[in-house]
């Protein structure tokens, strides 16, 4: 073969290599972590609405649709580091988790009074914010955006973020409203798939009044019934079950 036409011939496919390096880095996906929870930020009000929220009391049923069981709930969070959330199911017994300070506990008839730890208390933190993500780089070491799929006929796209310790978080946001769809999170080695619907507006705040858990074991739904923001909330709502300050003694 002629010297030349080789040598052409290993440019040539030098130059498609570096076309197809370069239409892979700059195409990429179509928006940025950053730019897809801002989206969902100004879908459910504004985040100089969010960033306004101090407090919440919600109000609703739990249920356990593979078993027929349901019981009322209610959840109280004020910033930036109190929470309780208790249910009370006959036949099965109550549960109750909270936050005082740097206290995060969590009480059930399977595993008894517990004060968590590590990763089980990370997410659980996360979970007792008013609105989820608001203030993501505070709970997480990064964030990107890692896929599109389709849920429930909406295109989503999939942001992964990444905990300091821990298994990372998968979000998926609808791509035409911005709002929060699903989430997938492994704590102590099982895997949770939240899915949230129903988005109704509470004072300016668009809220998912319905929210499905799908465990490995079973499926948990919440549904609200009423919420409230920024409404005084007594102290004593969030001292610690007799149970916990025992532990801690």
């Amino acid at each position: 073969m002629n010297p030349q036409k080789t040598v052409g011939m290993h440019r040539y496919r030098f130059l498609v290599l570096l076309l197809i390096l370069f239409v892979a880095g700059t195409t990429g996906w179509a928006q940025t972590a950053d730019e897809v929870i801002a989206k969902y930020l100004d879908a459910i009000g504004g985040k100089e609405a969010v960033d306004k929220l101090k407090s919440q009391v919600v109000r609703g049923t739990f249920s356990l649709p593979d078993m027929g069981m349901e019981a009322p709930f209610e959840s109280y969070v004020v910033l930036p580091d109190k929470s309780r959330f208790t249910v009370d199911m006959a036949n099965f017994g109550g549960a109750s988790s909270g936050q005082n300070g740097d206290v995060v506990w969590d009480i059930n008839p399977m595993m008894g009074p517990r004060i968590l730890e590590g990763e089980e208390r990370e997410a659980s933190l996360r979970r007792s914010q008013i609105v989820e993500f608001a203030h993501w780089k505070e709970n997480f070491a990064g964030a990107e955006v890692t896929g599109n799929l389709e849920i429930r006929g909406m295109a989503c796209t999939e942001v992964t973020f990444t905990p300091e310790t821990g298994s990372p978080l998968k979000a998926y946001f609808a791509t035409d409203s911005g709002l929060l769809t699903r989430t997938i999170t492994t704590v102590a080695g099982q895997k949770t798939e939240a899915n949230y619907t129903d988005y109704r507006d509470v004072e300016g705040i668009k809220i998912p009044f319905t929210m499905e858990i799908f465990l490995p074991q079973f499926t948990i739904s919440f549904h609200n019934d009423s919420v409230a923001h920024n409404v005084e909330i007594p102290a004593e709502k969030f001292e610690l079950p007799a149970e916990i300050q025992a532990m801690m003694k």
